[in-house]
């Protein structure tokens, strides 16, 4: 007899631990967030129903008017070290959860303007980029200033930035903010969403606050269907028929199975337990449940691993268009320098015995054009300077000083008048040497790219 009342009251005991061990069912009216503080998932049910620590304690939540104010159907949430807020989807009213009570801190009002943005933190301040409202998808970001209470819109600068979209994934790691795909408008229907069609992962280099490509990524494993996402050790968590993990800092793309399949609404991880806790519907009932577990467990088998990101697409592309840059430069300066050097060029017209520039005759004495003439005809061949004396022998009495310093002069007033004309210094007009045989000999040679011998047609 005193044997079955052991039993009787050993039974009890056990079913009363269980029974208070039993996670809650609730309805879809619901949300889930992490207490910065005290380390631990709490869950809102409806607007007075709270169950907070792992071994989900119900806890009586004091009715307000700042509470209820808040939009529970898609809050976000942000843990700024041991301190968390609470935003209204839409963006606006901003709430502090505190020693188990929300606390409202802004002076705004319900917005309406940010639902389904990308929320992050960088340097102890919350963020929402883009999000849809009143009629329009966005692509700004808004910062909520602590000092005022009021949000405002974030300088960004440099172009280009990314697609107004919302329902985007996004991660922050360290000092930068990257995002992809998401839902955007329409073009041909406006009151119609479609998928980001860019196929890039955008980066936010969040000191500076500056957008760039950061590379393109395949979306065919993402489907149309909508998915859930969470954070863990800075990797990107994408959850609805498998499980995708995204490593930005690895460039890697991960899919599991789930060990069970769960209709997963919310989930929020605790980088201290390496746990994560969730809620998700009953498929008997449409009830939901809640559930914590360490992510190695909540993962599934492994299926496949590769690159995410494909950065060398964009080195590659950069690389092609430096080249084609290149080339067309090389092929417009070569045609303007052809055409610049075409229109400098001294032509000698044999026929008329004429020298042109520019299709206008030069104007020579008879001692310059005889000694341009030689030159040009000789273009090709360095000549003593005792060739060029003999053309200004004028009789047998002139002795060698009276020729050379006829022809110096007249080689000083030609090369004047072609410098002048062709704006080229002297020496670049007229070269000089040393005979390679005898140095006392100089010799000189006209520079024939500047001259043409041919007929004219004026």
């Amino acid at each position: 007899m005193l044997k079955f009342l052991y039993y009787i009251f050993l039974f009890t005991i056990i079913s009363t631990s269980v029974s208070a061990q039993e996670s809650p069912v609730f309805n879809e009216n619901h949300f889930l967030f992490f207490d910065a503080k005290t380390n631990e998932p709490v869950l809102v049910i409806n607007d007075s129903v709270l169950y907070k620590g792992y071994g989900f304690e119900k806890l009586p939540i004091k009715p307000s008017k700042d509470f209820k104010g808040l939009d529970i159907d898609n809050p976000y949430s942000f843990q700024i070290d041991n301190e968390t807020y609470l935003v209204s989807d839409g963006g606006g009213p901003v709430l502090e959860f505190r020693d188990n009570n929300f606390y409202r801190l802004d002076n705004s009002f319900p917005q309406r303007n940010q639902y389904f943005a990308a929320p992050f933190v960088f340097d102890k301040n919350f963020y929402l980029f883009g999000g849809y409202g009143l009629f329009t998808h966005k692509n700004i970001i808004t910062k909520y200033n602590f000092k005022i209470g009021e949000w405002t819109e974030e300088q960004v600068f440099i172009e280009p930035k990314p697609t107004a979209r919302f329902k985007s994934f996004s991660i922050a790691i360290d000092d930068n903010f990257y995002v992809f795909d998401g839902l955007m408008k329409n073009p041909f229907k406006v009151q119609e969403h479609i998928k980001v069609q860019d196929q890039t992962v955008w980066r936010l280099h969040l000191p500076k606050m500056r957008w760039s490509r950061y590379g393109k990524y395949d979306p065919s494993f993402l489907g149309n269907e909508p998915y859930v996402s969470f954070h863990a050790e800075n990797k990107l968590y994408l959850l609805y028929e498998k499980i995708y993990e995204i490593d930005l800092k690895n460039n890697a793309l991960k899919r599991y199975a789930f060990r069970e399949w769960k209709g997963i609404k919310n989930i929020v991880y605790d980088s201290i337990t390496k746990k994560v806790t969730y809620t998700y519907k009953l498929t008997n009932s449409g009830k939901y449940k809640i559930l914590s577990e360490p992510l190695t467990s909540f993962l599934g088998k492994l299926e496949s691993e590769k690159e995410f990101v494909q950065k060398e697409n964009y080195l590659y592309a950069y690389v092609l268009a430096g080249l084609f840059f290149i080339v067309i430069f090389w092929f417009v300066f070569t045609r303007l320098k052809k055409q610049t050097q075409k229109k400098n060029l001294i032509i000698f017209n044999e026929k008329e015995n004429v020298f042109y520039h520019n299709k206008q005759e030069i104007r020579l004495n008879k001692q310059q054009h005889d000694l341009l003439k030689f030159l040009v005809q000789n273009r090709d061949n360095y000549l003593p300077l005792n060739k060029l004396n003999d053309l200004f022998g004028n009789g047998t009495e002139d002795n060698f000083n009276v020729i050379s310093k006829r022809r110096e002069i007249t080689q000083t007033e030609l090369l004047f008048k072609l410098s002048t004309l062709l704006n080229i210094p002297k020496d670049k007009i007229l070269l000089e040497r040393k005979n390679p045989e005898d140095k006392r000999l100089k010799e000189v040679k006209i520079a024939s790219h500047l001259f043409e011998i041919r007929e004219l047609q004026v």
